[in-house]
């Protein structure tokens, strides 16, 4: 149940976090839960029921909270605990959730609200188990593609050389000036976000522009003004490439959420009608 891969400086020593505690912590929870579950051996049988199923719910719907809670703490920064210790203690606790939910359950499933709300537990936490994989790999991979520029960065230096190619284009003909105004379209569509695919030549305009100059050089004796507004628009071709690369992982590293953090929120509805039904009908 993890929800924190939006803030992409965050490196994976978030799994560390102060030497594996929470790690420790969530080992030790279990250990425990599964120590009482072996020790205790009602007439009945394991089920929620028992004074042991009752604390073991109970444990379960902490740790639920807790782990929800995160979605709130991640935005109130400099506040107490640090991020990354939130973060750690969601990862690991959320794992140590599944075993103490099933141990609840005394691993009787069935048609039923309380097994829906154990299988939505599940997929919540698997789902959160992709998101950790996400938050670990693309970060590193978007923090290399902008090569130390932001998104704003980036579109500065595209606006600045576009001016630039408009300038040499002025004295290089009709046709080149054409390209060169197509290619700035460009530029206005990724400031509305636009073109998030990644392909070998995703500068389309930009790229033909740059043909054009290629095949200008080769015919005309003006080498020089052409070589060196060939070589912006090689530029130009690169940035917007390394910005789409860059808008692309962020997308999928928050595409995720669309289907974490509905689970999460039908999993607390679930769990609310899971102890309504056990303390009001049972």
């Amino acid at each position: 149940m993890i929800s924190g891969v939006d803030q992409p400086h965050q490196s994976v020593s978030f799994l560390s976090y102060r030497r594996f505690f929470y790690l420790k912590l969530s080992s030790a929870l279990v250990l425990i839960c599964l120590t009482a579950y072996l020790a205790y051996n009602p007439i009945a049988g394991h089920i929620g029921s028992t004074w042991l199923g009752y604390t073991l719910g109970g444990v379960s719907a902490g740790l639920v909270l807790f782990l929800l809670w995160f979605g709130i703490q991640k935005r109130r920064y400099g506040q107490g605990t640090p991020l990354s210790g939130w973060l750690s203690g969601h990862v690991y606790l959320g794992g140590a959730l599944v075993m103490v939910a099933t141990l609840h359950s005394g691993f009787e499933l069935g048609p039923n609200l309380h097994s829906l709300t154990w299988l939505l537990m599940v997929m919540t936490v698997l789902s959160g188990v992709i998101g950790v994989i996400v938050y670990c790999r693309y970060p590193a991979l978007l923090s290399a593609s902008r090569g130390g520029l932001t998104d704003s960065e980036m579109l500065v230096q595209v606006d600045a050389l576009d001016r630039q190619c408009e300038g040499l284009g002025a004295t290089l003909g009709n046709n080149v000036e054409e390209a060169l105004s197509q290619s700035r379209s460009e530029t206005s569509s990724m400031r509305v976000g636009c073109h998030l695919s990644v392909r070998a030549k995703d500068a389309p305009l930009t790229y033909a522009a740059r043909l054009l100059v290629e095949r200008l050089c080769d015919d005309r004796n003006d080498h020089g003004r052409g070589r060196e507004l060939h070589a912006l628009l090689l530029r130009k071709e690169t940035l917007l490439r390394a910005l789409r690369h860059q808008r692309h992982l962020v997308a999928l590293m928050r595409a995720w959420l669309y289907f974490h953090v509905p689970l999460s929120v039908g999993l607390l509805v679930a769990m609310a009608g899971h102890v309504f039904l056990v303390f009001f009908y049972w």
